[in-house]
């Protein structure tokens, strides 16, 4: 006699989002559903703070002042948080879901928001 059991196999979801588009309150909405694992914006810190980012330095230099850190200060700390970093992390989680999906046959479905980063004057 044939297994009934379903087999379930990851998907991915690549969600890219405009400023303005609701594409966050889309996500908050998927969130709920038990069937979906969700990771918000995995390149937002390379963006924003990262050696890499793309952000003006006036804006850079208004979060450091914020934060009460020097440019040093910021660049040590932040030091790690690059693309490559946000990629990594992004496929853990994918592994991560994976393993959920083969242990509890429950979650096949994996959303990934990536989210164009606004720019607001400090």
């Amino acid at each position: 006699m044939a297994d009934s059991t379903p087999t379930y196999h990851t998907r991915k979801i690549f969600l890219f989002g405009h400023p303005r588009t609701r594409t966050h309150l889309f996500v908050r909405l998927l969130q709920t559903h038990p069937q979906i694992t969700s990771m918000k914006y995995p390149f937002v810190m390379a963006l924003m703070r990262g050696p890499e980012s793309q952000w003006p330095d006036n804006i850079t230099e208004g979060l450091n002042k914020a934060a009460g850190k020097t440019k040093g200060e910021a660049a040590k700390e932040y030091e790690n948080c690059t693309y490559q970093a946000g990629l990594d992390n992004m496929e853990k989680e994918f592994a991560q879901a994976k393993i959920e999906v083969s242990s509890q046959s429950n979650t096949p479905w994996v959303c990934l928001l990536v989210k164009k980063a606004e720019h607001t004057p400090i």
